[in-house]
């Protein structure tokens, strides 16, 4: 469980656009599991990361950057590290920051969530625990109990107050992903609809030269949590790969939002972080798909950065992401620059979808 913390960052892919019947007002944190967390925190401070307080009672840690907040949990005694038993170093909760915590919790259970009724996760905290993707934990937090975790369950490492930490830029997280068995993709759309009013924003059926999948991106009503669900459709797929070596559904990747990518990206470029390999024949073709789109495109080439967008009246907006490769266990992570551009890079779907494959055909996961 995890400390969530009210500060709303002014890059938020999308404002509220239709009813918000519980309040949803962004994710509070995400909590990180594992019996030994020293692969999860050189990551994170590989990514920008920095450690900024310890729980009070439990073994775990508060990371911070930007309006991201991080728990890492390797207390034995919690649903985390047990959760991480079963799946290995892991994303063991979310939690979801909302105004009316006890509609919220109705509206979920009457849609199909169940309760956790175990031990209140890493922080012992007041809110509401629901058992979420592949029995990690979905909490319903609100401003109150967000206030009360801050004051009183944290301690500073340094200093009196907890710290803003610019990191390398990485300013929220942009979405999530889910990935989830063949045919239950609309089961968790229809809950997440059904129990927070979220809205579909993408749906996407790709398939690449050996393997295929479908995702339906969801976003809630306050513009800022945003769940892509991914469902294999062939076995070999990178979403069943996923279900395989993670041992049941879960989140797949974390977005991360930056204002400036190129720089982000350069900002880590000597820390170890390994990112999916694009062909120069992908940055050959973007002047021809994007005449006039008026980026740096040898500084993307050097970065691995894809480019997308729209062209509208005043010009192209633009998306800028780039993927790792698998960081924890089969998770990985997305770095993305939004500049008035809200979708998920449908023109670069085919070829991360390739560079996916490839990386599967050289690991034996899929035959070359």
């Amino acid at each position: 469980m995890g400390v969530p913390f009210e500060r709303a960052s002014d890059h938020t892919s999308a404002g509220q656009v239709f009813d918000n019947p519980v309040g949803t007002n962004g994710i509070s944190f995400i909590e990180f599991s594992a019996a030994d967390v020293r692969p999860i925190t050189d990551l994170l401070a590989r990514l920008g990361f920095r450690p900024i307080a310890r729980h009070r009672a439990r073994s775990v840690t508060l990371w911070r950057q930007g309006a991201i907040d991080m728990l890492v949990n390797e207390d034995p005694a919690t649903h985390g590290v047990a959760f991480a038993g079963i799946h290995g170093p892991c994303i063991s909760a979310l939690s979801f920051r909302v105004a009316d915590v006890t509609l919220a919790k109705a509206r979920a259970v009457a849609s199909g969530a169940e309760p956790y009724q175990g031990e209140r996760g890493s922080t012992a905290v007041q809110g509401i625990a629901l058992t979420g993707i592949g029995g990690s934990l979905l909490y319903l937090i609100d401003e109150e109990t967000e206030r009360r975790i801050r004051t009183e369950e944290f301690i500073p490492l340094e200093g009196d107050e907890l710290p803003e930490v610019p990191g390398v830029g990485f300013l929220e997280i942009d979405h999530l992903t889910h990935n989830v068995t063949a045919g239950n993709m609309d089961r968790w759309t229809e809950f997440y609809r059904e129990a927070f009013n979220f809205r579909d924003v993408f749906y996407l059926d790709t398939r690449g030269q050996k393997t295929g999948f479908r995702t339906r991106a969801m976003r809630s009503p306050c513009g800022r949590i945003c769940i892509p669900v991914n469902e294999p459709t062939e076995s070999k797929s990178q979403i069943q790969e996923y279900i395989d070596v993670y041992k049941g559904e879960g989140v797949q990747h974390l977005a991360f939002l930056s204002g400036d990518l190129n720089r982000s990206i350069e900002s880590i470029a000597g820390n170890g972080i390994p990112v999916m390999e694009i062909p120069d024949s992908y940055y050959d073709g973007v002047e021809g798909r994007m005449p006039g789109h008026s980026q740096d495109l040898s500084r993307l080439k050097a970065n691995g950065i894809l480019i997308d967008g729209e062209r509208e009246e005043a010009g192209w907006n633009i998306l800028l992401q780039i993927f790792s490769k698998n960081l924890i266990g089969p998770i990985f992570f997305e770095f993305i620059e939004r500049r008035g551009n809200d979708g998920f890079g449908n023109n670069n779907a085919k070829a991360l979808f390739e560079a996916i494959e490839r990386d599967q055909m050289k690991r034996g996961v899929v035959a070359s």
